[in-house]
């Protein structure tokens, strides 16, 4: 389970915007039987036979940059949040040095849309101290609402925390 990280793809420009892969991290993060528990063997062999099933999985989001605006599609993995470790024992995030070297400073994200709520999709929503990684960025989940990280209002989401609450 060591770090790999394949090369940043290069950006595409759509229109007046840029869109840029951002690499969070690649590994193999759990053995085959762990991740298709139930699968009897044979299948699982059979699966494994298929091009590509070996191979790393990766973490990743995007940035959409341009007129103005900086948009992040997913934030990937998050460290260990407030002292647990991360999501993955043995594969690390690299997302904050991602972000650096793609010129992105977490202060001038405009927008960050979660395509779901999983923890390798929203982990770096918050810092490894639970506060907000893009202080002046709007949250939205995959259908377009907003995401407010209170504890405290069930109809909103707490990405923060081990609770997730949806509208």
């Amino acid at each position: 389970m060591s770090l790999y990280v394949p090369p940043q793809p290069a950006p595409v420009t759509v229109g007046r915007r840029t869109v840029v892969p951002l690499i969070d991290a690649a590994g193999h993060v759990l053995p085959p039987e762990r991740l298709f528990p139930h699968l009897p063997a044979a299948d699982l062999e059979r699966l494994l036979a298929m091009d590509g099933m070996r191979e790393p999985m990766v973490v990743a989001g995007f940035a959409i940059l341009g007129a103005g605006t900086t948009i992040l599609v997913d934030t990937c993995l998050g460290g260990g949040k407030q002292g647990k470790r991360g999501p993955f024992p043995g594969f690390t995030s690299r997302w904050t040095t991602t972000l650096a070297e793609a010129g992105i400073e977490p202060a001038t994200v405009d927008t960050v849309v979660n395509t779901h709520l999983h923890h390798d999709h929203a982990g770096w929503n918050t810092t490894d101290d639970l506060k907000p990684a893009f202080p002046r960025a709007r949250l939205r989940d995959h259908s377009g609402d907003h995401i407010s990280g209170s504890r405290h209002d069930e109809d909103h989401v707490q990405l923060s925390g081990s609770a997730i609450w949806l509208r």
